[in-house]
């Protein structure tokens, strides 16, 4: 296959994927996507292996499609409350993060590897992986340099091995999984999952507020130190 031919292969696949979230962004314009999933909800807790089964493999799929992360893990606190959500979404997670990772690594490649080219600080952490690649993967994920799922593609046109990027994102992922976790179990229906709203009532406001905080205060200073760390190893 020529040069032509695969970046002909390449922009089909993009527009397929482009087309695909089209639809899926049309659908939840449309249609009552909010009661639909309540109603899941209400499954899901009647068969809690089941949906939690669903769930990992919805999450497993998401970051190939660039589907936030953020969205998953909040409904994992919503359906499943802080300590049982936070182990599903952190699993989902690293499990979503290879999966891209390997397609970043054989069908969308070349996507990826324009990606990488395109900005400096990818480049730069291509060189910090030669180094230490297990402490590097942990330090991105703890900060938020670099998004999620663009990082997940980045790593698949890198040289750093499947088992140290799967253990060290799994540790990495858990601060911020715990945070989107904590935020679902705020809400009250899915609706406020997708719109962004989270609300506990008027006499749980302060307790919210101040559990909210902090672990807001908690992810930043996580972010900050690792952020630091990262710059150093990246020499930036």
């Amino acid at each position: 296959m020529t040069d032509n031919d695969t970046a002909g292969v390449d922009k089909w696949r993009i527009a397929a994927v482009a087309m695909l979230l089209f639809a899926v962004l049309l659908l939840v314009a449309i249609m009552p996507i909010a009661g639909w999933l309540d109603q899941a909800a209400d499954w899901s807790r009647a068969n809690p292996v089941l949906s939690a089964l669903i769930f990992l493999a919805a999450f497993s799929i998401g970051p190939v499609l660039l589907v936030p992360g953020s969205i998953f893990a909040m409904a994992a606190g919503y359906l499943w409350g802080l300590p049982t959500g936070t182990f599903l979404a952190s699993l989902g997670a690293t499990l979503g993060a290879f999966a891209a990772f390997m397609n970043g690594r054989t069908l969308a490649r070349r996507w990826a590897t324009q990606k990488m080219q395109a900005q400096p600080r990818l480049l730069a952490l291509d060189q910090a992986l030669r180094e230490q690649s297990f402490l590097v993967v942990i330090l991105t994920r703890l900060s938020l340099l670099i998004p999620y799922n663009l990082l997940n593609y980045a790593y698949g046109v890198t040289g750093v091995r499947r088992a140290p990027y799967f253990v060290a994102s799994a540790i990495g992922l858990v601060p911020a999984m715990t945070f989107y976790t904590y935020v679902g179990t705020l809400a009250q229906n899915f609706d406020d999952i997708l719109s962004g709203r989270t609300d506990s009532g008027t006499a749980g406001k302060l307790y919210v507020a101040v559990g909210l905080l902090a672990v807001v205060i908690t992810a930043l200073i996580v972010h900050r130190l690792a952020t630091r760390a990262l710059q150093k190893r990246l020499g930036e």
